[in-house]
């Protein structure tokens, strides 16, 4: 009952809105035998157009996922995966209130990413393979307006790195100016 009456007082965004935007969550890399996570976080900020569409922009540091292994005899590896990007999104828009928004997202992510292996094996040693590229990047999620200026928000977003792939779950705040 709080939140609703909450919510009913918080107004919807405005139209011509523009926010800047901070979230923090986890990021999970998988590709092939190797499945780690680590924090992530984004800032950038966006535009809504109307009510049903907005557009944003991001910065977004995955963190580093690391994952270790045996290298008889010299003891254990850790292979390191760190990925960061840019991300250019379009946002489909479902107003459910005055107050909530559900939406879905589609974009591209302009990355860079670095694999690196400290094997503790003199013959190997510590090697690190950099990549980057433009891959497509899909999300969904919703919005609560706390007020006018300021909303909560909360999303599920998933993209591949070549053959990297990348989910991330966060929560975040828009402050509208």
């Amino acid at each position: 009952m709080i939140l609703a009456g909450a919510g009913v007082a918080a107004q919807a965004a405005e139209v011509g809105q523009r926010y800047v935007s901070a979230f923090i969550g986890q990021s999970e890399a998988d590709i092939a035998d190797f499945n780690d996570d680590d924090t992530s976080y984004r800032i950038g900020g966006g535009f809504r157009v109307n009510e049903n569409f907005a557009v944003e922009g991001y910065y977004v540091d995955y963190g580093a996922a690391e994952e270790t292994y045996p290298s008889p005899p010299f003891g254990e590896g850790t292979v390191t995966v760190e990925a960061t990007a840019f991300l250019f999104q379009a946002v489909g828009l479902f107003p459910v209130s005055p107050a909530v928004d559900l939406y879905g997202k589609a974009g591209l992510a302009i990355w860079d990413g670095e694999l690196c292996d400290d094997d503790p094996d003199p013959f190997f040693g510590k090697q690190c393979f950099d990549d980057d590229g433009t891959d497509l990047v899909f999300g969904f999620g919703g919005n609560f307006d706390i007020s006018k200026q300021v909303t909560l928000r909360a999303e599920y977003e998933m993209t591949e790195f070549d053959d990297l792939d990348v989910t991330t779950i966060m929560l975040g705040l828009n402050v509208a100016f």
